[in-house]
């Protein structure tokens, strides 16, 4: 007995299937390439693997808008979360350092959102400066949990320096564009 058009629908779609998941376990080339190129590999690799837009990077220039937009992400879900953290605040002090973040943050965003045009624009140097500046934004609103009394830890501390990292991370792939 032969096999029914069923049977050969469904090896099909199953080798169609095995292609597209060993694809997706290989993960992009050029991000892996472009990830031993920084000084954390580790972080680089778990980042892009971590968003699925990284499969269809194809440069250095993709993965460094790329790499923008996952930050700028990252920053919109902090100032998402500003809301109930405002909640659990009992202080002025607190809810001051808070609005500072807030502040900073937004500042942070409209940086990196600049960024991001410029990179478009292969305007790297410009880039790597509003890289920088949005960077100080959101060491500003680390800072002011340390520069007066009381001293404190900021409730945002783990995403400044997720922040921080990445902005690490963009400055290491826009200097690979920069031949650097």
């Amino acid at each position: 007995m032969g096999m029914g058009m069923s049977t050969y629908k469904f090896l099909i779609v199953f080798v169609v299937s095995l292609i597209l998941f060993v694809n997706l376990c290989n993960g992009n080339e050029v991000v892996t390439k472009i990830c031993q190129q920084t000084r954390d590999v580790q972080f680089c690799l778990n980042t892009f693997e971590s968003d699925v837009r990284s499969n269809a990077v194809a440069d250095a220039h993709g993965m460094a808008l790329l790499s923008i937009s996952i930050t700028n992400n990252n920053i919109q879900d902090t100032m998402d979360r500003f809301p109930d953290i405002r909640q659990t605040l009992k202080d002025r002090i607190s809810k001051h350092r808070l609005n500072v973040c807030q502040y900073d943050y937004r500042r942070a965003f409209r940086e990196f959102r600049g960024a991001y045009f410029l990179v478009d624009k292969n305007s790297y140097w410009d880039s790597m400066d509003a890289v920088a500046n949005a960077t100080n934004r959101v060491i500003e609103c680390q800072n002011v949990y340390r520069s007066s009394d009381p001293i404190g830890e900021s409730p945002i501390a783990a995403d400044n320096l997720k922040v921080i990292s990445l902005s690490g991370l963009i400055s290491a792939i826009i200097n690979i564009l920069l031949g650097n």
